[in-house]
């Protein structure tokens, strides 16, 4: 009987770009979050006492050469060392061209090169470890078919990065099938490059551990790796939670609620939900405010003061929780179709608008009006500005329009009632 872990993705330099625009960012915390998994990854392998670590791909994030993350991996690997664990590692499409690859490395660390497909035999406990790493970070080949057949006798282990037959949010690198995976007569293949766990077949088993850490908000939920137990030629997993800090996006439907204080409260309630699933994590959460509400105007008239204000009530909780943007997207109580039947000046309006994003004109005036005036914007405003400044910033004037046409008609049509 033998055990092994195995990860992917830890972007180990990862420099969190972006985080430092937003006022009171954990940027340190989040940071120190990617070393803590790693080191929570190898305190995991000791205690359960594990013949191997494996990595499958994008160890680190770029072609930087941050020597201190280099320095703290192979301390880290040298505790595994210490304890007789082998650690085998591919690389993927974010280290494939990494400066460290000359590196001098633990002598339990064994890299697999890029040519073509390695095997390392272990034939203390009778297993057969087939790799090959990324040469280039636009790997496009199909590594996979020229992996080698299985050895008889041993449990087969292919360790590859790939997005297999395609995945929506990452791109296609060494595009293989499942059954070009299957077919090889493994016993386990571990993937990396998709950051979500999956287990995409269970005989053999090809799976995805997800990334160690989370690393922005489009990476949400328990973030780990998963550990391999072989016994008597049977395998089975078990997904280890490994990761420092948790990332959250939460929408709020504010359809049911009259007040900014009841708003407040919903968003506490949301909070202390947030804290709890976290279980002792620093946790970084996106809110998204939704629904046809009385308030709708309010909140876009004072969107920065409210968003402030949110920020405060919920430090004010005293719970390891950030903010790491509110998004403003409720509707009026009524709708904008609702307002153009009414036969007054307001209706009017509203029939009016609907053609303005079709305006040639207009749009090239907001252009080059909003460009002026994203010049003359404080760096601060920019980065956590409402969401018509972030809409400028990106261009997207149709949107603009559309959100400014809201915004007018919603108060008018407050003033009138």
């Amino acid at each position: 009987m033998f055990r092994f872990l195995h990860a992917a993705d830890i972007h180990l330099d990862s420099p969190f770009k972006g985080l430092g625009r937003y006022e009171n960012a954990p940027e340190e915390e989040m940071r120190n979050a990617l070393r803590d998994a790693l080191r929570s990854l190898v305190a995991l392998a000791i205690e359960e006492q594990c013949a191997f670590l494996v990595i499958a791909g994008d160890l680190y994030d770029g072609t930087k050469k941050d020597i201190a993350s280099a320095l703290f991996f192979s301390e880290q690997m040298k505790q595994l060392d210490e304890q007789g664990i082998l650690v085998f590692i591919v690389y993927g499409n974010h280290d494939a061209e990494t400066q460290l690859k000359n590196m001098r490395w633990p002598s339990n660390v064994r890299i697999f090169g890029s040519k073509k497909a390695e095997t390392v035999e272990l034939e203390e406990i009778g297993a057969a470890i087939h790799g090959q790493s990324f040469g280039k970070r636009d790997e496009m080949r199909n590594l996979a078919a020229g992996y080698p057949e299985h050895i008889p006798g041993k449990i087969n282990i292919g360790i590859l990065h790939t997005a297999l037959e395609g995945h929506d949010d990452h791109e296609p690198y060494a595009p293989c099938s499942l059954d070009d995976l299957t077919n090889k007569g493994y016993d386990y293949w571990a993937l990396g490059h998709v950051h979500e766990f999956s287990i995409r077949c269970e005989d053999p088993f090809v799976v995805y551990p997800g990334n160690l850490q989370g690393r922005s908000v489009r990476e949400i939920g328990e973030k780990g790796a998963v550990l391999v137990t072989v016994d008597d030629g049977i395998l089975t997993i078990e997904r280890h939670v490994l990761d420092a800090a948790r990332w959250d996006s939460r929408e709020i439907d504010l359809s049911s609620v009259a007040s900014l204080a009841d708003m407040d409260t919903k968003i506490q309630h949301v909070i202390e939900d947030v804290a709890v699933e976290a279980d002792g994590r620093l946790a970084a959460v996106r809110l998204t405010l939704t629904g046809r509400t009385s308030l709708h105007s309010k909140l876009q008239r004072d969107e920065l003061d409210i968003a402030d204000e949110i920020r405060v009530s919920v430090h004010g909780m005293g719970e390891d929780v950030w903010i790491e943007k509110i998004k403003f997207e409720t509707s009026p109580a009524y709708s904008v179709e609702e307002i153009g039947k009414r036969d007054d000046a307001v209706g009017d309006l509203v029939s009016r608008l609907a053609d303005a994003k079709h305006d040639k004109a207009l749009v090239a005036d907001l252009k080059a009006d909003f460009a002026e005036v994203l010049k003359k914007l404080p760096s601060a405003a920019k980065a956590n500005g409402s969401e018509i400044i972030d809409l400028a910033k990106e261009e997207s004037f149709d949107s603009l329009i559309e959100y400014a046409s809201s915004y007018l008609i919603s108060q008018l049509a407050e003033v009138d009632r």
